[in-house]
């Protein structure tokens, strides 16, 4: 779906039994509530916000699908403020890409992520520091992160990682 709006039409909240949705667009923010209860794979291409909040009301949106395997945010204004309360509720999420975002670090509640095994933040070039790395991640990717650190990287680093 490419938009070429500033916002999502009223009426995308009718495709009840969505499971799949890509988008590239030029939506100045989106928030938690495009995740449906039935999406399974979500993602959009160069958002300049994301917020985790449900539209109506303004507060923090727990009500994020337990059938989200799949989370791409790549080429989005992301920073720091991305891993707030509404982050945790992406643990089952087994895809995470995050990819050209302006991020600085992979936060310590990462760890929470069990179902999480393939995850992409290459390109982020502010990347500094890796607290946490979920338990079961069997693909890591940090292409061209250029701030990070072999101290930063010392978590990573240190993970007892499977042999396959």
């Amino acid at each position: 779906m490419n938009l070429p709006s500033k916002e999502l039409p009223v009426s995308f909240q009718n495709l009840t039994g969505l499971q799949e949705l890509y988008m590239e667009c030029d939506v100045d923010e989106l928030n938690s509530s495009v995740l449906t209860p039935e999406l399974v794979d979500f993602g959009v291409k160069k958002c300049k916000e994301w917020k985790w909040v449900n539209s109506k009301d303004g507060e923090v949106d727990t009500t994020v699908s337990s059938n989200l395997r799949g989370f791409w945010l790549p080429s989005c204004n992301l920073n720091d403020d991305f891993f707030s309360a509404g982050f945790t509720q992406l643990t089952n999420v087994r895809y995470l890409c995050l990819t050209e975002s302006n991020i600085t670090l992979l936060p310590e509640c990462i760890r929470e992520f069990h179902h999480l095994d393939d995850l992409d933040v290459s390109y982020c070039k502010r990347l500094e520091e890796i607290r946490g790395v979920p338990p079961n991640l069997k693909f890591f990717r940090a292409i061209e992160c250029t701030s990070l650190t072999s101290l930063g990287s010392s978590m990573l680093l240190n993970q007892v990682l499977p042999c396959f």
